[in-house]
């Protein structure tokens, strides 16, 4: 079995959603919510707050993105593409 084969079976076994990497990024992504009221109390401002949020959100993209599969990679990146086509964009 090829790998493209072995992770297309996964993906038809598992889903896309519900694979633990996905479920693991979206754990971290939960957890960025305490951290505006963190540096708010160290003397950020709501733009230097914004932008760290921002950042520190692409990061984790970045390193699920880097840790996908290759097929799961694929989508990701479709999906974003579909999300930027329909305006769903940070400037």
């Amino acid at each position: 079995m090829t790998e493209f084969e072995k992770e297309l079976d996964l993906i038809r076994k598992m889903g896309l959603k519900t694979n633990p990497v996905r479920l693991e990024y979206e754990q971290k992504v939960r957890a960025l919510r305490l951290l505006p009221e963190k540096l708010e109390a160290e003397g950020l401002t709501e733009g230097q707050i914004a932008r760290t949020m921002h950042d520190k959100r692409r990061e984790l993209g970045r390193l699920y993105k880097e840790a996908s599969p290759p097929l799961f990679r694929e989508y990701i990146y479709a999906a974003t593409a579909d999300a930027g086509a329909n305006g769903y964009t940070v400037a």
